[in-house]
């Protein structure tokens, strides 16, 4: 006895409705399935309920994204305007209590570390691209750059 595949899960949510909306009109248009009658309305009523949700949804996920877009907008240029007002802070005063009555947090006085040891296990591999090479190596506590230096040959230059 054969039964039917419904494989739902692989389809998206609007594809999901067309496939809804060809199974409801086949149905009604073969009369072997005249007895379902009935059910063709509650189930078009749902299908079409299940549409607006998700025009719904998609609307409101596109208007998030326009928000997302002003949020972050407005996060830039406050941030500029910030870096702005700090200069010109510190531009005022140099005197560390006088930044901070003004709300500032300070950076720490930098120190100086001395030689800081050579990156290991450092190994280069063909890049994506002809004559690109990829690095990597394991990181240095402490160093946040690495300066890399290329050379025709071994012996440089």
């Amino acid at each position: 006895m054969p039964k039917i595949k419904l494989d739902h899960s692989r389809l998206d949510t609007a594809a999901y409705i067309i496939r809804m909306k060809e199974i409801s009109t086949a149905l009604q248009a073969a009369p072997v399935f005249g007895a379902l009658g009935p059910k063709f309305g509650p189930f078009d009523a749902l299908i079409a309920d299940l549409e607006t949700k998700n025009s719904t949804y998609n609307a409101t996920v596109q208007l998030g994204r326009q928000q997302l877009a002003e949020r972050d907008t407005a996060r830039v240029l406050v941030e500029d305007a910030a870096r702005a007002l700090a200069m010109a802070s510190e531009r005022e005063t140099t005197v560390e209590s006088e930044l901070q009555s003004g709300g500032w947090h300070l950076r720490g006085t930098p120190s100086v570390v001395g030689p800081m040891p050579a990156p290991q296990n450092l190994s280069a591999t063909g890049g994506d691209q002809e004559g690109e090479v990829d690095l990597t190596w394991d990181p240095v506590d402490g160093r946040d750059t690495y300066i890399g230096e290329q050379a025709a040959a071994a012996s440089g230059p």
